[in-house]
């Protein structure tokens, strides 16, 4: 299904028309982050993009696939530091291209959810409120990793097993989508967003690059490779993570939270799970608990905020 079959035929005409991440990109067929970046530049244009080399340049997949000359990095090492995110907002407020705007110039860094697990001495200082930039966090929920080598059974007869606990799982469906270090550091805007829902992906990206200050939004990007699915389904993989409730979309504004997308009746986790092989071997009790944890904090999410439509 086409990600925009579902909007009346008007509605994508009054998106910008020029494409800012062009063509040569070394992604995979089906990739929900190139995807992703396509949307998000569209709205940043050519006047917004910050440029300048990732700390690591060794890292195979930057993307410097945008146009007018500037680059969209991606930092995804544990190399990440202040001063480069300084220089960003620098480079990008006295080398703007275009003239005048009427949003404030921001500089727009984006980021691999791995980075929580890597450089936690960094992340408060990335995130002051008063650092003039948007965080664009890829989240191809590689942290599912350490669950499906939990869940692996040893080959050693001595190992004990490492069963999960509600406890960890709470915690874990708590911080999955925004971390915990985002969170603490109160920035001016946060939200969740999918390529599935190019709507709301693209308006978030126009209110971060509006709202004074720092602003983070999650992108949930399915990983064909990754995750194991047929390129073909990346879009219905993004849908199935939001309607069953196990990545809710939501933003963060002035000390009020709010639904983009409410789910009146989500979905068994079940179908999400098994679209993707790298869940076959998934302990089913494991998988009930998570179902049972997932749909606790939706429900909590849901009591704790206001209806906004999509």
């Amino acid at each position: 299904m086409h990600i925009m079959s579902t909007f009346p035929v008007y509605i994508p005409k009054l998106l910008p028309r020029d494409e800012n991440f062009v063509s040569g990109r070394r992604s995979c067929k089906g990739c929900g982050k190139a995807l992703s970046m396509r949307m998000i530049s569209k709205m940043m244009g050519n006047k917004l993009i910050a440029s300048g080399p990732a700390p690591d340049a060794s890292f195979p997949a930057r993307y410097n696939q945008t146009s007018t000359g500037s680059l969209w990095d991606e930092i995804t090492s544990g190399d990440v530091t202040t001063s480069f995110v300084d220089r960003l907002i620098a480079e990008n407020q006295s080398g703007t291209k275009g003239g005048s705007s009427k949003r404030p110039t921001k500089a727009v860094v984006g980021i691999d959810r791995r980075i929580f697990s890597k450089d936690l001495l960094a992340l408060p200082e990335m995130f002051r409120e008063e650092k003039n930039v948007v965080y664009i966090c890829y989240d191809s929920e590689m942290y599912m990793n350490e669950m499906l080598k939990r869940s692996a059974p040893s080959l050693d007869a001595h190992e004990a097993p490492h069963d999960l606990t509600r406890e960890e799982l709470q915690t874990f469906i708590r911080d999955k989508n925004i971390p915990a270090q985002v969170k603490e550091c109160a920035p001016a805007y946060s939200a969740t967003a999918c390529p599935s829902f190019p709507l709301d992906l693209m308006g978030k990206v126009k209110k971060a690059l509006n709202v004074n200050g720092t602003a983070f939004i999650s992108v949930l990007t399915p990983c064909p490779t990754a995750w194991l699915f047929k390129p073909e389904m990346t879009a219905h993989l993004g849908v199935l993570a939001v309607t069953t409730g196990f990545y809710p979309l939501y933003e963060m504004e002035d000390d009020t939270v709010q639904l983009t997308k409410r789910v009146a009746q989500p979905k068994p986790l079940s179908e999400y799970f098994k679209l993707q092989q790298r869940y076959l071997a998934f302990p089913p009790e494991w998988l009930a608990l998570l179902q049972e944890v997932t749909s606790e904090a939706y429900e909590k999410l849901v009591a704790h905020t206001k209806k906004k439509g999509v």
